[in-house]
């Protein structure tokens, strides 16, 4: 599907069309994220940050991307207890 560049104001826009807004689940006024990899550029819908991402981000000063993810196979979490599913 091609859509032609246009100028507005100091910034060049391209208008996306309403089936793919509708197949992403997007809507106007949602924020997404772009990224150029060699001659392609993907852009896809920012996720918020859930309050528990937040609060960590602001315990460690980095961002989710920057903080050890906690790894539980090097963790003994013992036999289950209950009706949980390992």
């Amino acid at each position: 599907m091609e859509v032609k560049l246009r100028n507005v104001g100091n910034s060049v826009t391209a208008t996306i069309p309403k089936a793919i807004l509708e197949q992403m689940g997007m809507k106007a006024g949602d924020t997404v994220e772009f990224q150029v990899l060699n001659d392609y550029v993907t852009m896809r819908q920012k996720k918020r940050k859930l309050k528990g991402e937040i609060y960590l981000e602001k315990l460690f000063g980095k961002s989710m991307d920057e903080i050890e993810k906690f790894d539980t196979e090097m963790v003994d979490m013992g036999a289950p207890v209950g009706e949980e599913i390992w």
